[in-house]
């Protein structure tokens, strides 16, 4: 794919994530038993990073984390979980890529309620700069079920090739999801999309 005015086309994405916070999940697509086995490898590995035997409760609450985190619909085209040991509160995040959007529908997409059931419990997002220099915004949105819900996106766009990079993440607390701002972040800054001749966006 050529885009007039460009010298190189887009040619696959790359995101360079911390790997003592973030843990990348099963591709978009996977089958069953691709899943499967995911679960099996990260639960094995994660049990050895955080000294967990094979056999106790907190094994089995960290296979129910990760077969949630890996089975769950999120509609994403990647999907990355903040687990840095069994004290913390796993924090998902949702990487999409969009291309052809209208200024309109991105921020339709960015104001989106996370659940259907929820409602908006501010008028405005708050936004702010995390790059300006590649346009990359945090928006930080609350909404209503049974509590308050924060839900925090990142977005930036690629002009020359209509693409639009956004990172969600719907919190399970306020407190878990301020201590993650940081984090969610420097995963958004770690996206990049690479074109065919090797150069990053």
């Amino acid at each position: 794919m050529t885009t007039p005015g460009t010298s190189a086309a887009p040619a696959g994405i790359a995101v360079d994530y911390d790997p003592a916070t973030w843990l990348p999940g099963p591709p978009a697509g996977a089958s069953e038993p691709e899943v499967a086995a995911w679960i099996d490898g990260a639960t094995a590995a994660c049990a050895s990073d955080f000294g967990v035997a094979g056999d106790s409760e907190e094994h089995r609450y960290l296979r129910d984390v990760l077969t949630g985190f890996a089975s769950a619909d999120l509609a994403c085209d990647f999907r990355f979980l903040r687990l840095r040991g069994l004290d913390d509160v796993p924090l998902v995040a949702r990487l999409n890529l969009f291309q052809g959007m209208s200024a309109g529908d991105v921020d339709q997409v960015m104001r989106a309620a996370h659940d259907p059931e929820s409602r908006p419990y501010d008028e405005a997002p708050q936004v702010e700069s995390v790059d300006d220099e590649r346009g990359l915004r945090r928006w930080m949105l609350f909404q209503v079920r049974d509590d308050i819900e924060p839900v925090v996106r990142h977005h930036r766009r690629i002009e020359e090739w209509e693409i639009d990079i956004v990172l969600s993440c719907s919190g399970p607390s306020l407190k878990a999801t301020a201590l993650g701002i940081a984090d969610l972040d420097a995963l958004a800054e770690a996206v990049w999309v690479i074109d065919e001749d090797g150069g990053r966006r």
